[in-house]
């Protein structure tokens, strides 16, 4: 279950798969351009529909499958992204927090492990540094740079066919990570124009995780040490307008090497290496996009109606 609660809490953050095609109407090619930038108003809320497919197996390095065995799991949630601050260079300060979350496995239905409101500083480029994973064990490398809440733009004009990469820091440790993206076409998904883009990336992990599940600084204090890489592939579909994120449905894998150290190895009964796979596809599909009711202005409204 933890695996899985941070598989979820990293996919749904990274927004680059691709979007659903019914009921799309598809523009091919044209000289128009456009210049991609993500703009944020105070109060903004988006609702989404998400639903993740994943497949897990953990084997010893050679391929023997352990008595864990393997798993497949559907979860679904309802993801809610509040702007609760933009700042003068058109960056914003943005919530995320799930709820109704549902996850069924070997038949079986349970309620989501609950994970707490997540906080995005997300430049107008769509990279964002996460906040608020410090109490998820396994899970505070998240508290990087990664692209979320749409695309990554790039620096200049672009027209459908074009392709762009950009460069991020790794936030699961290793060397920078590319993305690389391309527009596609103009799509229009239930009477909104969007634009439809292809974007992928493969991310290096090397890390060490401590006994109590949060990133170590040595060797000494890693409890296991795990290296592999995480990629997804897909297409969002985007208002081109704001950057905002309509649709969007994708692939992922991942690949980890697992080695414990010190007591942790001794006491396993599975041996000190492991090898993690996990496959799947994630989808989000936006419910509702409105304004949120600020307290901060229902608190000056009634001050104000008092003093009358």
């Amino acid at each position: 279950m933890k695996s899985l609660k941070i598989s979820l809490i990293l996919l749904t953050m990274f927004s680059v798969l691709p979007a659903l095609c019914q009921n799309a109407a598809v523009t091919s090619s044209s000289d128009k351009t456009w210049t991609l930038k993500a703009k944020y108003q105070l109060n903004d809320l988006l609702v989404y529909k998400m639903i993740m497919n994943m497949k897990m197996s953990m084997a010893k390095p050679d391929g023997t499958a352990l008595p864990m065995g393997s798993s497949e799991s559907t979860a679904s949630a309802t993801i809610r992204m509040k702007t609760i601050s933009v700042k003068p260079d058109g960056s914003a300060v943005i919530t995320s927090s799930t709820s109704n979350g549902i996850v069924k496995t070997g038949g079986k239905s349970m309620p989501m492990p609950k994970t707490p409101v997540i906080t995005m500083d997300i430049a107008p480029n769509g990279i964002a540094k996460m906040h608020g994973m410090d109490n998820i064990p396994g899970a505070q490398f998240m508290s990087g740079s990664i692209p979320t809440m749409g695309i990554m733009c790039p620096d200049h004009p672009v027209k459908v066919g074009d392709e762009w990469e950009n460069k991020i820091p790794n936030p699961l440790g290793g060397e920078d990570v590319t993305v690389n993206s391309q527009l596609l076409a103009v799509e229009t998904i239930k009477g909104q124009e969007t634009l439809k883009i292809k974007q992928a990336m493969t991310m290096p992990l090397e890390m060490k995780m401590g006994k109590d599940g949060k990133k170590a600084d040595s060797e000494k204090a890693a409890m296991m040490t795990m290296h592999g890489d995480v990629t997804s592939t897909g297409i969002n579909n985007i208002i081109p307008e704001n950057g905002r994120l309509v649709r969007s449905e994708g692939t992922f894998t991942s690949e980890i090497q697992m080695q414990m150290t010190g007591d942790a190895a001794a006491k396993s009964p599975f041996g000190s290496d492991m090898k993690m796979t996990q496959s799947g596809t994630i989808i989000m599909d936006m419910i509702s996009a409105g304004k949120a009711t600020s307290p901060a202005a229902h608190k000056s409204t009634a001050t104000k109606k008092k003093k009358k």
